[in-house]
Protein backbone atom coordinates (compact mmCIF):
# COMPACT_ATOMS: atom_id res chain seq x y z
CA UNK A 1 0.00 0.00 0.00
CA UNK A 2 0.80 3.53 -0.83
CA UNK A 3 2.19 5.73 2.60
CA UNK A 4 -0.46 7.63 3.18
CA UNK A 5 1.92 10.87 3.06
CA UNK A 6 2.16 10.54 -0.21
CA UNK A 7 -1.07 11.35 -0.99
CA UNK A 8 -1.00 14.67 1.45
CA UNK A 9 -1.68 16.88 -1.60
CA UNK A 10 -3.90 14.87 -3.45
CA UNK A 11 -6.50 12.80 -1.29
CA UNK A 12 -7.06 10.77 -4.12
CA UNK A 13 -3.48 9.91 -4.50
CA UNK A 14 -3.45 6.70 -1.75
CA UNK A 15 -6.88 5.11 -3.17
CA UNK A 16 -5.52 4.89 -6.63
CA UNK A 17 -2.16 3.96 -5.62
CA UNK A 18 -3.58 1.03 -4.00
CA UNK A 19 -6.44 0.00 -7.06
CA UNK A 20 -3.61 0.12 -9.37
CA UNK A 21 -1.62 -2.30 -6.60
CA UNK A 22 -4.02 -5.37 -6.45
CA UNK A 23 -3.38 -8.31 -8.70
CA UNK A 24 -4.90 -11.94 -8.69
CA UNK A 25 -2.82 -14.21 -6.85
CA UNK A 26 -3.34 -17.73 -7.54
CA UNK A 27 -0.21 -19.41 -5.67
CA UNK A 28 0.06 -19.56 -2.27
CA UNK A 29 2.60 -20.41 0.42
CA UNK A 30 1.59 -23.40 2.83
CA UNK A 31 0.76 -21.15 5.59
CA UNK A 32 -2.38 -20.42 7.47
CA UNK A 33 -3.92 -17.24 7.66
CA UNK A 34 -5.46 -16.00 10.85
CA UNK A 35 -9.28 -16.09 11.40
CA UNK A 36 -8.49 -11.92 12.43
CA UNK A 37 -7.17 -11.18 9.50
CA UNK A 38 -10.00 -12.83 7.46
CA UNK A 39 -12.20 -11.24 9.92
CA UNK A 40 -10.77 -7.84 8.42
CA UNK A 41 -11.26 -8.78 5.01
CA UNK A 42 -14.49 -9.21 5.34
CA UNK A 43 -15.27 -6.09 7.70
CA UNK A 44 -14.10 -4.12 4.70
CA UNK A 45 -16.18 -6.23 2.29
CA UNK A 46 -19.15 -4.99 4.13
CA UNK A 47 -18.54 -1.10 3.85
CA UNK A 48 -19.15 -1.42 0.02
CA UNK A 49 -22.80 -0.05 -1.38
CA UNK A 50 -25.37 -2.16 -1.59
CA UNK A 51 -28.80 -1.76 -3.54
CA UNK A 52 -31.68 0.11 -0.89
CA UNK A 53 -29.09 -0.19 1.41
CA UNK A 54 -30.01 -3.86 2.20
CA UNK A 55 -26.42 -5.10 3.61
CA UNK A 56 -28.06 -8.99 2.17
CA UNK A 57 -24.40 -10.26 1.98
CA UNK A 58 -22.84 -13.43 3.80
CA UNK A 59 -19.86 -15.25 4.45
CA UNK A 60 -18.89 -18.32 4.58
CA UNK A 61 -15.06 -19.59 6.30
CA UNK A 62 -14.42 -22.49 3.90
CA UNK A 63 -12.06 -23.47 6.31
CA UNK A 64 -12.20 -27.33 6.00
CA UNK A 65 -10.49 -28.69 2.99
CA UNK A 66 -12.18 -31.82 2.44
CA UNK A 67 -14.96 -29.31 1.84
CA UNK A 68 -13.20 -27.29 -0.53
CA UNK A 69 -12.00 -30.23 -2.82
CA UNK A 70 -15.65 -31.08 -3.19
CA UNK A 71 -16.47 -27.83 -4.21
CA UNK A 72 -13.52 -28.88 -6.93
CA UNK A 73 -14.75 -32.12 -7.65
CA UNK A 74 -18.55 -30.89 -7.76
CA UNK A 75 -17.26 -28.74 -10.89
CA UNK A 76 -15.79 -25.96 -9.52
CA UNK A 77 -12.66 -24.59 -10.47
CA UNK A 78 -9.14 -26.88 -9.61
CA UNK A 79 -7.30 -23.64 -7.73
CA UNK A 80 -9.96 -23.76 -5.13
CA UNK A 81 -8.27 -27.05 -2.99
CA UNK A 82 -4.79 -24.77 -3.65
CA UNK A 83 -5.77 -21.72 -1.46
CA UNK A 84 -5.21 -22.10 2.56
CA UNK A 85 -8.31 -20.33 2.79
CA UNK A 86 -11.47 -19.64 1.30
CA UNK A 87 -14.41 -17.27 1.69
CA UNK A 88 -18.03 -18.04 0.21
CA UNK A 89 -20.08 -14.78 -0.71
CA UNK A 90 -23.50 -15.29 -1.16
CA UNK A 91 -26.28 -12.80 -0.88
CA UNK A 92 -29.92 -12.58 -0.62
CA UNK A 93 -31.84 -13.29 -3.85
CA UNK A 94 -34.86 -11.87 -2.90
CA UNK A 95 -34.55 -8.68 -5.22
CA UNK A 96 -37.21 -7.66 -7.22
CA UNK A 97 -35.10 -6.10 -10.11
CA UNK A 98 -34.37 -9.21 -12.00
CA UNK A 99 -33.21 -7.26 -14.91
CA UNK A 100 -30.46 -5.62 -13.89
CA UNK A 101 -29.43 -8.05 -10.54
CA UNK A 102 -28.88 -5.38 -8.06
CA UNK A 103 -28.19 -8.56 -5.90
CA UNK A 104 -25.22 -9.67 -7.74
CA UNK A 105 -24.54 -5.90 -8.15
CA UNK A 106 -23.94 -5.62 -4.59
CA UNK A 107 -22.41 -8.67 -3.76
CA UNK A 108 -19.75 -7.16 -6.38
CA UNK A 109 -19.22 -4.25 -4.76
CA UNK A 110 -18.32 -5.86 -1.40
CA UNK A 111 -15.70 -8.68 -3.20
CA UNK A 112 -13.73 -6.05 -4.66
CA UNK A 113 -13.27 -3.89 -1.25
CA UNK A 114 -12.49 -7.26 0.07
CA UNK A 115 -9.93 -7.95 -2.65
CA UNK A 116 -8.63 -4.42 -2.16
CA UNK A 117 -8.59 -4.88 2.01
CA UNK A 118 -6.43 -7.99 1.30
CA UNK A 119 -4.04 -6.71 -0.46
CA UNK A 120 -3.24 -4.00 2.16
CA UNK A 121 -3.09 -6.75 4.83
CA UNK A 122 -0.47 -8.37 2.89
CA UNK A 123 -2.43 -11.27 1.21
CA UNK A 124 -2.53 -12.63 -2.20
CA UNK A 125 -6.71 -13.04 -3.36
CA UNK A 126 -8.78 -14.64 -6.13
CA UNK A 127 -12.45 -14.12 -7.45
CA UNK A 128 -13.45 -17.46 -8.48
CA UNK A 129 -16.93 -17.84 -10.19
CA UNK A 130 -16.31 -20.95 -11.80
CA UNK A 131 -18.57 -22.79 -8.95
CA UNK A 132 -20.63 -25.89 -8.96
CA UNK A 133 -23.87 -25.45 -9.68
CA UNK A 134 -25.77 -23.26 -6.87
CA UNK A 135 -28.09 -26.14 -5.62
CA UNK A 136 -24.85 -28.51 -4.71
CA UNK A 137 -23.11 -25.73 -2.76
CA UNK A 138 -26.26 -24.75 -0.99
CA UNK A 139 -26.67 -28.57 0.26
CA UNK A 140 -22.88 -28.53 1.09
CA UNK A 141 -23.01 -25.79 2.96
CA UNK A 142 -26.80 -25.65 4.59
CA UNK A 143 -27.28 -22.18 2.31
CA UNK A 144 -31.23 -21.48 2.69
CA UNK A 145 -33.06 -20.95 -0.42
CA UNK A 146 -33.25 -17.22 -0.35
CA UNK A 147 -29.27 -16.62 -0.56
CA UNK A 148 -27.44 -17.26 -3.61
CA UNK A 149 -24.22 -18.37 -3.84
CA UNK A 150 -21.80 -15.42 -5.61
CA UNK A 151 -17.91 -16.60 -5.62
CA UNK A 152 -15.35 -17.83 -3.93
CA UNK A 153 -12.90 -16.05 -2.73
CA UNK A 154 -9.00 -17.46 -2.68
CA UNK A 155 -7.27 -16.09 0.30
CA UNK A 156 -3.57 -16.78 1.72
CA UNK A 157 0.08 -15.16 1.26
CA UNK A 158 1.80 -15.23 -1.90
CA UNK A 159 4.52 -17.68 -2.67
CA UNK A 160 6.21 -14.35 -4.55
CA UNK A 161 5.37 -10.60 -5.15
CA UNK A 162 2.51 -10.60 -7.41
CA UNK A 163 3.06 -8.92 -10.89
CA UNK A 164 2.34 -5.50 -10.15
CA UNK A 165 2.67 -4.31 -14.16
CA UNK A 166 -0.54 -5.90 -16.08
CA UNK A 167 -1.20 -3.63 -18.92
CA UNK A 168 -5.03 -2.86 -19.54
CA UNK A 169 -6.29 -4.27 -22.87
CA UNK A 170 -7.69 -0.89 -24.20
CA UNK A 171 -6.37 2.68 -23.53
CA UNK A 172 -9.13 4.28 -21.77
CA UNK A 173 -10.29 7.04 -24.21
CA UNK A 174 -11.54 3.70 -26.56
CA UNK A 175 -13.50 2.49 -23.29
CA UNK A 176 -15.21 5.55 -23.02
CA UNK A 177 -18.01 6.72 -25.08
CA UNK A 178 -20.34 9.70 -24.48
CA UNK A 179 -24.16 9.83 -25.61
CA UNK A 180 -23.19 6.22 -26.97
CA UNK A 181 -21.36 3.14 -26.92
CA UNK A 182 -17.86 3.59 -27.79
CA UNK A 183 -16.53 3.86 -30.89
CA UNK A 184 -13.43 1.60 -30.07
CA UNK A 185 -14.83 -0.41 -27.38
CA UNK A 186 -16.14 -3.86 -28.67
CA UNK A 187 -14.60 -6.79 -27.16
CA UNK A 188 -12.83 -9.40 -29.28
CA UNK A 189 -15.46 -12.27 -28.63
CA UNK A 190 -16.83 -15.11 -30.21
CA UNK A 191 -19.80 -14.96 -32.45
CA UNK A 192 -23.09 -15.08 -31.49
CA UNK A 193 -23.46 -19.18 -32.42
CA UNK A 194 -20.33 -19.82 -30.48
CA UNK A 195 -21.05 -17.83 -27.55
CA UNK A 196 -24.31 -19.82 -27.20
CA UNK A 197 -22.76 -23.13 -27.48
CA UNK A 198 -19.94 -22.75 -25.48
CA UNK A 199 -22.95 -22.04 -22.83
CA UNK A 200 -24.96 -25.18 -23.36
CA UNK A 201 -21.87 -27.53 -23.21
CA UNK A 202 -21.08 -25.49 -19.37
CA UNK A 203 -24.50 -26.52 -18.97
CA UNK A 204 -24.19 -29.53 -19.67
CA UNK A 205 -21.09 -29.67 -17.59
CA UNK A 206 -22.97 -28.35 -14.50
CA UNK A 207 -25.43 -30.94 -14.79
CA UNK A 208 -23.32 -34.09 -14.95
CA UNK A 209 -23.04 -36.40 -12.50
CA UNK A 210 -20.96 -35.65 -9.69
CA UNK A 211 -19.18 -39.24 -10.04
CA UNK A 212 -18.48 -39.05 -13.75
CA UNK A 213 -16.93 -35.42 -13.00
CA UNK A 214 -14.82 -37.46 -10.26
CA UNK A 215 -13.97 -40.27 -12.35
CA UNK A 216 -12.63 -38.71 -15.75
CA UNK A 217 -14.40 -35.31 -16.72
CA UNK A 218 -12.74 -32.68 -14.42
CA UNK A 219 -9.55 -34.32 -15.57
CA UNK A 220 -9.64 -33.41 -19.13
CA UNK A 221 -11.60 -30.12 -17.97
CA UNK A 222 -8.49 -29.19 -15.75
CA UNK A 223 -6.16 -30.31 -18.39
CA UNK A 224 -7.41 -29.23 -21.56
CA UNK A 225 -9.87 -26.32 -20.47
CA UNK A 226 -9.14 -24.78 -17.44
CA UNK A 227 -7.50 -21.41 -18.50
CA UNK A 228 -3.67 -21.37 -16.92
CA UNK A 229 -2.09 -18.30 -15.03
CA UNK A 230 1.54 -18.18 -13.91
CA UNK A 231 0.86 -16.28 -10.77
Amino acid sequence: MTNASDGKNDPAAGLMAALGHRRSVRKFRDQAVPRELLMRVIEAGVQAPSACNIQGWRFILVENPDLRRALHEAGGSVMIPQAPAGILVVYDNTTKNMPYRDDIQSAAACIQNMLLAADALGLGGCWICNLPSPSFVRRLLDIPWNYSPVAFLMIGYPTDAPRREVARKLPLDQMVGVDRFPSGGQAKTPGRVTVHFLRFAYWGYRVTPQFLKKLFVNKLVDRYLTKKFDD
